[in-house]
């Protein structure tokens, strides 16, 4: 039974170096990592946002509360493509933690096509301030998507564990993580 981890949160809040941090804490569950952030450095840079032919990737609108990425027919054709590399790598018994926050859609065909995996959100949600300061800091996204996304990300989700990635750090954050994780096994054997 595969375990799949998402790591929950809007840009600049920790998600990569937490996904790292987990994989060094738990060798034995032989965590792989992926991701938007993986996948994409696999897309042809033309059809990046910076690209010639962003507008059929991925794109910035000025929307009414900021800056908001956008994407064309290239882009949720790698997007589907993604998703379903995820679910085969699942299937096969690989364990994963999601880097990326997936739309609800995604997450019910997870949990759809991979009906024995046990899924673990963590939502990472800092202060809005150090999440501004952070993506500034960061230098590789549209500054101020994260302070837009933030205002409504949060809002009526709930998570199996919720970390302030401004009070911890990644090692202290997975160190929870694997907590939670071995106390799920002493259930699971528990329950036979």
């Amino acid at each position: 039974m595969a375990k799949i981890i998402f790591l929950m949160g809007v840009s600049s809040t920790g998600k990569t170096m937490l996904a790292n941090e987990l994989v060094r804490q738990l060798p034995e569950e032989n965590f792989i990592i992926d991701g938007f952030d993986h996948a994409v450095e696999k897309l042809d840079k033309k059809y990046w946002p910076t690209g010639e032919l962003h507008r059929e990737g991925f794109y910035y609108i000025d929307g009414p509360d900021g800056p908001q990425m956008q994407r064309g027919p290239v882009g949720d054709e790698f997007l589907e493509s993604m998703v379903a590399d995820i679910i085969r790598k699942a299937q096969y018994g690989k364990n994963i933690i999601i880097d990326y926050v997936p739309p609800e859609e995604d997450i019910a065909r997870f949990k759809k096509e991979l009906p024995e995996a046990k899924f673990i959100t963590v939502g990472l949600k800092p202060p809005i301030e150090w999440v501004i300061e952070n993506e500034k800091k960061r230098g590789d996204r549209k500054v101020g998507m994260a302070e837009q996304d933030y205002k409504h990300f949060y809002r009526d989700k709930q998570f199996d564990i919720t970390l302030d990635t401004s009070k911890n750090t990644p090692t202290e954050s997975a160190e929870i993580i694997k907590t939670f994780i071995d106390r799920l096994k002493v259930n699971m054997r528990n329950k036979l």
